[in-house]
């Protein structure tokens, strides 16, 4: 009697090689230009801080973004909107898998 030939069996692991951090919080991964800044925001020259939550999906791609907290000055915020909006982001990884995620983007102002 003949031993049957052994088939392999299928099985799926998940891979982490080349996974450098399985668990990393969402960040920028470039910053954009410096957005125009309105002559009435310059005008009246009022320094503060922007902070954007920038909502991305697990791709790093915005979805939406809105003004956690305001500078005072509706022009700044606009500003501080558009370069939260135009930057990149690297997702938040669990177990070397991008989720979607808030990244808070904040600008500094300076009355100049």
């Amino acid at each position: 009697m003949v031993a049957p030939t052994p088939r392999p069996i299928a099985t799926a692991t998940i891979s982490t090689a080349g996974c450098v951090r399985p668990n990393a919080t969402p960040g920028v991964s470039a910053t954009p230009d410096v957005a125009d800044i309105t002559a009435a925001a310059r005008a009246s020259r009022i320094s503060g801080i922007a902070a954007i939550d920038v909502s991305i999906d697990r791709s790093g791609n915005v979805t939406d973004a809105k003004v956690a907290r305001s500078t005072g000055n509706d022009g700044l915020d606009a500003s501080a909107m558009a370069m939260a909006r135009n930057a990149s982001y690297t997702p938040q990884y669990v177990r070397c898998k991008g989720i979607a995620a808030t990244y808070t983007f904040t600008v500094r102002f300076v009355a100049w």
